[in-house]
């Protein structure tokens, strides 16, 4: 008896409900299929850029991720400073993840290898063109004043991730003194200094950054990670590793861009701006024009900050060429 009150009364709400709002508003609210719209986007930014789209007016719409980039109705990439079809959304700065120790960090900071931020002197920033020349030499933490723990492991973006194309700009600004080669003999010096990084048995490639630190047993003391900020935060919460970003003296950024390809893509684009999209994606350690600051998210996270040395990579750089002597 009692589930047959229930059905009635629920038949009557539904008629109700038809009577006040018509049967086409009916339909529409629970028995519309929503229009699936698929996204491609690089591994990393999968979740976030999928959680940021649920705060834009999606009503209508299915957000679907797909491996075939030349079906996709959105397309998320990299490297796209040089086309202005692109719409840039996000960007990271690069860092270079540490352990959280901090008797190394004593060590570091007293060997002048960590120095006092040029815009905040309680904050230090980590010289790392001092390591990067230590892995090209002997690759031993008692040159950079730590206690004799053996050699520096220090793991970078490997050539086929997506991490690439941001993170050798980031390279070149490093070892031309802070700032991005201009003519061809600094860009000539340059690459030839970061082969010889690369080529250095201290360094070593990385693929896929969550299965090193399994390897390694979490963000190990005697080792450097060169990553982007957002992807060190997204390591330290995914995996419950506590984890200390130390800035270098001078970063760049890790930039990420989108496109619409189809009429259903390009619409879903327009409507992020003026959401709460970026809201979103700060909330998931994504910098953007709407939101530079990210604040303190993690207590796992040492020395989160919004201060750093920005160095801006040309649009004609490295990678998309065009570089004019000056």
């Amino acid at each position: 008896m009692r589930a047959k009150r229930l059905s009635q009364w629920i038949l009557t709400i539904v008629v109700a409900m038809v009577l006040i709002f018509g049967e086409n508003a009916i339909k529409q609210l629970f028995f519309t299929e929503k229009t699936p719209i698929t996204v491609y986007a690089p591994e990393s930014m999968q979740s976030a850029f999928k959680k940021a789209l649920s705060a834009s007016d999606l009503s209508n719409c299915k957000i679907v991720m797909t491996d075939d980039k030349s079906k996709a109705d959105i397309t998320v990439d990299y490297g796209k400073e040089n086309d202005s079809r692109y719409m840039q959304f996000a960007f990271s700065p690069f860092i270079i993840a540490y352990n959280t120790d901090d008797d190394r960090f004593k060590e570091l900071k007293n060997a002048e290898i960590l120095v006092s931020s040029e815009y905040n002197k309680k904050l230090y920033e980590i010289d790392f063109l001092e390591v990067i020349d230590e892995v090209i030499e002997e690759g031993k933490w008692k040159n950079l004043g730590v206690k004799d723990i053996g050699t520096i492991r220090l793991f970078y973006p490997a050539e086929t991730t997506e991490y690439w194309h941001d993170f050798y700009n980031f390279m070149l600004m490093t070892v031309n003194d802070g700032k991005y080669p201009s003519t061809e003999t600094e860009m000539e010096k340059a690459v030839e200094y970061v082969e010889r990084f690369i080529n250095s048995e201290y360094t070593e490639a990385v693929v896929d950054f969550n299965e090193r630190l399994n390897r390694t047993d979490g963000f190990c003391e005697k080792c450097f990670y060169v990553m982007p900020e957002a992807t060190a935060k997204q390591l330290s919460n995914d995996k419950s590793e506590y984890v200390r970003l130390l800035f270098p003296l001078q970063t760049t950024y890790m930039y990420y861009y989108v496109i619409g390809n189809t009429d259903n893509g390009k619409s879903v684009v327009n409507a992020i701006k003026g959401s709460d999209f970026f809201y979103k994606l700060k909330g998931n350690n994504y910098r953007s024009t709407e939101y530079y600051e990210l604040g303190d998210v993690y207590r796992s996270v040492y020395d989160e900050r919004d201060v750093y040395n920005l160095i801006e990579v040309p649009k004609e750089n490295f990678f998309t060429g065009n570089l004019s002597s000056k």
